[in-house]
């Protein structure tokens, strides 16, 4: 079937478009030949952007598909979950988000924190021969990229060694996959931004980065995914069982805009999870709130809505799709009003579609 959304404001993925009508049948945006019935949607005071890409999310179950595309997500970048089995299943789910995953980091050996903050973990390195065989044997499940979580004790054992790290990256890049890291403190970042991992996640919330760090990131044209959502909930949660810690949600604003300014490439992804003790987010709707706390640190609406489309399937090689272009799939998310203008238009959803197909929005 053909579907024609008429009078529609666009933006295609990386700028905004004057009212225009759209046309996509089955999965590909722009199919103007194709034959059967044409559903005629009016556009009039809304806006088609492609479908949302949460470039940080933790699986544990279809439900999180089923409650991100709720919410216009239709792309989802596991950056950890221990059961393979489990990703796969939820891989090419028909009318669902799309997956992709690291499935097991590279990790040294966990305290119990970190187990209750990112969920449990069956294999751990020591050497960077040890991160090699583990990075080959995700690779041969068919992780998508690598994930590195560099943390201090007592949340691990130890830190990563330099050696561990500088072997991940070049093992990883050898074989023509990215590499993301957990990176929450400024020692973390030094290291992430010193050996070129290519994604930085998360900002740190006690002390602000060194201008040296956000020049170097710059410098090596890497990429930060800030998860402003989860931050705000981590200071919240430390306060709540270590007073004394000096976590301040202010830090991460400052040190985004700091890095915003430097001009760094900046992903937007909410680290969604349901099985975080210390802080859940929710699938879909967090990606939404990612957006309005990004506006309010200091990107612009538009800025902020690349870096959940274009940019994202750019920087990881998603080529068919993050732009609303003739042969694209058709992951397209139709809201109310203009949220290139107000951030806050982004909530007010009229229709999703996931690869062509509708998602049913009401029971």
């Amino acid at each position: 079937m053909k579907t024609i959304i008429k009078n529609v404001m666009i933006f295609d993925g990386t700028k905004p478009e004057k009212a225009r009508d759209i046309v996509f049948a089955e999965n590909i945006l722009d199919d103007l030949s194709a034959d059967g019935s044409t559903e005629i949607i009016d556009g009039t005071g809304c806006t088609i952007l492609p479908g949302l890409i949460d470039s940080h999310i933790h699986l544990n179950s279809i439900d999180n598909l089923k409650q991100a595309a709720l919410y216009g997500v239709t792309t989802m970048l596991d950056m950890m979950t221990d059961d393979a089995a489990l990703v796969d299943s939820l891989r090419h789910q028909k009318g669902l988000p799309d997956i992709q995953s690291c499935y097991q980091p590279v990790i040294s050996e966990p305290g119990q924190m970190l187990i209750a903050s990112l969920g449990q973990v069956s294999s751990f390195v020591n050497t960077p021969k040890e991160a090699r065989e583990h990075i080959k044997t995700q690779l041969e499940k068919g992780a998508d990229y690598v994930k590195l979580i560099l943390e201090n004790p007592p949340l691990v054992t130890q830190m990563l060694s330099e050696d561990i790290v500088a072997e991940t990256v070049r093992y990883s890049h050898e074989m023509g996959k990215k590499v993301f890291a957990h990176t929450t403190s400024v020692q973390a970042y030094q290291l992430a931004a010193e050996h070129g991992v290519d994604v930085l996640n998360h900002i740190p919330k006690e002390t602000a980065l060194l201008q040296e760090i956000i020049s170097e990131i710059k410098e090596k044209d890497l990429t930060v995914i800030p998860t402003m959502l989860m931050q705000q909930g981590m200071v919240k949660a430390i306060h709540r069982m270590m007073p004394g810690r000096p976590a301040d949600y202010s830090i991460v604003e400052k040190t985004f805009y700091r890095m915003y300014k430097a001009g760094i490439r900046i992903i937007a992804g909410t680290d969604s999870n349901m099985t975080n003790r210390m802080n859940f987010i929710p699938h879909g709707k967090a990606m939404h709130e990612e957006l309005k706390l990004m506006v309010k640190a200091g990107m612009t609406p538009e800025e902020v809505l690349k870096s959940a489309t274009s940019i994202p399937a750019e920087t990881f090689n998603l080529k068919d799709r993050g732009n609303i272009k003739p042969g694209f799939r058709a992951d397209l998310l139709l809201v109310r009003g203009n949220p290139a203008e107000n951030i806050n238009d982004i909530d007010h959803i009229e229709k999703i579609w996931i690869n062509g197909m509708p998602v049913q929005l009401t029971a």
